[in-house]
């Protein structure tokens, strides 16, 4: 009988670890789709950043080399000055084109420090690359769960992707320039609240003998 017993204990041991890896298994796939997602909008993010820095560096050339050139050629006027370079009726040239000159340059150098194309550039070029890291990151992570040779456990998934919704909202609070793609228009904020107030509508917990449902003020005008 004490064997039948053990025997018995064994089994119940035994059925126990199944139910455990297939729930273990669930949660994996289940957090492989988060991971996924996750990868998705980061390599999405990444690509909006690097053509709005592309776009950004356009701009900064377009001002940064007119003014290199009417800075080069105001110093180049300047020294000419002392020159006898005149026109036919005795006036003097290089003191106007160095007047020309240096107000184009000062023109451009004020459009250059008001836009600021150059540091916006740079900040998206930032953001761009931090999103690429993360990406690779995630594949990494997605390859660790993937490989049969190490053992990872429900705990090191949820660290993980602790991890990695840290790092995607202290990257969050670096965007000094968000890209307009990246910026839902009016109609799609408005299908989420629509969502929002379908999903309390159907979820709200009513009293016993309550009729009515105290919706937020946020989701009342929203039509359904």
């Amino acid at each position: 009988m004490e064997e039948t017993h053990s025997e018995t204990e064994a089994v119940e041991d035994i059925q126990l670890v199944k139910i455990s890896d297939a729930e273990n298994k669930h949660f994996q796939y289940h957090m492989k789709f988060h991971f996924m997602s996750a990868k998705l909008e980061c390599e999405h993010n990444r690509d909006a950043f690097w053509r709005i820095y592309r776009k950004f560096k356009r701009y900064s050339d377009l001002l940064s080399v007119p003014l290199l050139v009417a800075s080069s050629a105001t110093g180049i006027t300047s020294v000419t000055s002392v020159s006898q370079f005149r026109l036919t009726n005795n006036v003097d040239v290089a003191p106007i084109l160095t007047a020309i000159f240096g107000v184009s340059t000062a023109v451009l150098s004020s459009l250059q420090k008001y836009f600021r194309y150059s540091e916006r550039a740079e900040n998206c070029k930032y953001i761009a690359k931090s999103y690429n890291r993360l990406s690779k990151k995630i594949k990494y992570i997605m390859t660790f769960i993937d490989s049969e040779s190490l053992t990872i456990t429900s705990n090191d998934i949820c660290k993980f992707m602790e991890d990695i919704n840290k790092e995607m909202i202290s990257l969050s609070r670096e965007i000094d320039e968000q890209p307009i793609e990246l910026i839902k228009s009016r109609l799609d904020h408005v299908k989420v609240m629509q969502d929002l107030k379908t999903f309390y509508v159907t979820h709200h917990p009513m009293k016993k003998g309550d009729t009515t449902i105290n919706i937020p003020s946020a989701l009342a005008d929203i039509e359904i």
